[in-house]
């Protein structure tokens, strides 16, 4: 009878062996699968959304590609920091468990480049994830940036010519090439002493 206890106690032991083996590689997946990552890329139009492959009417340099460089700041519900920087195609990530988020995302751009608009393929550049489904890069996870050598400002100033007699009694001294805002609108004037009395 003790013999026959003992197979028995000894079955069930390795019945819950059995049962709790798998259950460790399933946290393993799990603290995998809460990593964060995403990518920067150039958003060459910054409207937030990336062209990654060419269509029609688009040339090769409008391929909006990955920007290598950039510095990533994760900061974790216990208060440590996780950094990371873009690699050449733009994409990074971190190895953070569930336990880690809720977590805040920082995107610090190296010098001379500005962050596009947000949209469907682009977030601004500190963003906030409450669970590893949240970090999917469509967009958390994403940042689009722009050159701003390569940019405008949204209303710029546009050079207009103003043909001025030369010898006029009052106007003469009026400039040759004056700067007029591109939102400026027509304030429906008549008459006109000035560049001002035309726009508002």
């Amino acid at each position: 009878m003790t013999a026959t206890l003992r197979i028995l106690l000894s079955a069930a032991s390795l019945a819950t062996v059995a049962v709790v083996a798998p259950s460790g590689e399933d946290d393993v997946a799990a603290a995998r699968d809460a990593s964060c990552g995403g990518t920067v890329f150039r958003d060459l139009d910054a409207d937030g959304r990336r062209v990654e492959t060419l269509e029609r009417d688009l040339r090769p340099d409008d391929v909006e590609r990955g920007l290598v460089g950039v510095d990533v700041v994760v900061l974790d519900a216990q208060g440590d920091e996780h950094r990371t920087t873009t690699t050449g195609s733009g994409e990074w990530s971190v190895d953070i468990t569930a336990d880690d988020y809720p977590i805040r995302i920082e995107f610090r751009l190296p010098s001379g480049h500005a962050v596009g608009a947000p949209g469907p393929d682009a977030g601004p550049p500190v963003q906030f994830a409450a669970s590893a489904g949240d970090c999917d890069g469509r967009p958390t996870g994403n940042l689009g940036v722009y050159p701003i050598d390569e940019f405008c400002a949204s209303k710029p100033e546009l050079a207009v010519s103003c043909y001025v007699t030369s010898d006029h009694p009052v106007y003469d001294d009026e400039p040759a090439i004056v700067a007029v805002s591109n939102a400026a609108t027509d304030n429906a004037a008549t008459a006109a002493e000035s560049i001002d009395d035309w726009l508002r």
